[in-house]
């Protein structure tokens, strides 16, 4: 006996993100909530100075991160997840700059050459799923 995944067998289901839309015409999408989880991740870090679990900085951040999740399911409906998922590891790069500018946080040569890293891997992804999109 076999198992179906995905329905009958007169049945294909299209995997979302598959659409004939370019990656650039929703790529802006998965911006927003990038955003909202690195934001998210500041008002956790404010909250945190003043000791407790529920105080305005950890609401905030509890709101940010409930939205960006809301939202995520709507970019998730329109771009691949092999996509959107990697871009989302701008947020170590863009929460180390929080980081220094907000916190007053060391910025390493290591913690650099990361990002370094980090920006060039999310660009080699995105430019191989335009690349396979063009085929």
């Amino acid at each position: 006996m076999q198992t179906k995944l995905y329905g009958s067998d007169n049945m294909q289901m299209k995997p979302h993100g598959s659409s004939n839309m370019p990656i650039r015409s929703y790529g802006w999408l998965v911006l927003l909530p990038l955003m909202l989880l690195v934001f998210g991740q500041i008002m956790f870090k404010m909250g945190s100075a003043y000791g407790g679990f529920l105080n305005i900085f950890v609401i905030t951040g509890y709101i940010a991160l409930l939205s960006r999740s809301l939202i995520w399911i709507a970019v998730l409906r329109h771009l691949p997840l092999s996509f959107a998922y990697p871009v989302l590891s701008l947020s170590f790069v863009f929460i180390l700059l929080a980081s220094y500018y907000i916190f007053q946080e060391q910025l390493t040569f290591f913690k650099l050459t990361g990002c370094v890293l980090i920006i060039v891997g999310v660009s080699a992804i995105s430019m191989g799923m335009q690349k396979g999109a063009e085929k």
